[in-house]
């Protein structure tokens, strides 16, 4: 999942920063991301329609194991489409020239990784490590999340303010 989004999304970079350098084009910036992140959660959906349909049954041909008690951990495929926006945001961040701003989000979301899965993974074995990574990885996103709109509303607050100023000089 994280390989197709950054396949889409990676030869877009340089055109979202485009986007991004012309202030009467910010709303287009804020749709390709919501656009993007609406085509990882439609990647992550079929992945999981395949898997269901034909995904085990394939895997356990190709390894020569039975990964039919695997079927019910799609949440799997959750955690990569969580991860794909992950990177996603995070390369978002990065056009906006503020990934210094994270630095703080990952060290907490470390934080998390250190106990949540070593916690689930003694109660549950394999299930628990995987929806130890997913909480971890939703935590991420979270935080990704608010300090993308956090960003997004500093630039527009300062862009607003030396609109002002501009406006103010000229008069």
């Amino acid at each position: 999942i994280l390989l197709t989004a950054q396949l889409i999304y990676k030869p877009m970079l340089v055109r979202m920063a485009e986007v991004w350098h012309d202030p009467s084009k910010r709303k287009r910036f804020d749709l390709i991301v919501i656009g993007m992140l609406l085509l990882i959660v439609g990647v992550t959906v079929v992945n999981v329609i395949v898997m269901g349909w034909i995904g085990i049954s394939i895997m356990s041909l190709l390894y020569g194991l039975d990964f039919e008690q695997f079927r019910g951990l799609y949440i799997m495929l959750a955690a990569g489409g969580i991860t794909a926006a992950i990177d996603f945001l995070y390369q978002t961040i990065t056009v906006l020239r503020r990934q210094k701003d994270v630095m703080m989000l990952y060290v907490v979301t470390f934080g998390f990784s250190v106990f949540i899965p070593i916690l689930l993974v003694n109660f549950t074995g394999l299930p628990g490590a995987v929806i130890g990574y997913l909480i971890v990885m939703c935590i991420l996103m979270v935080l990704l999340v608010w300090e993308y709109l956090r960003i997004r509303k500093d630039l527009s607050n300062t862009q607003s303010g030396q609109t002002f100023s501009r406006r103010a000089t000229v008069k």
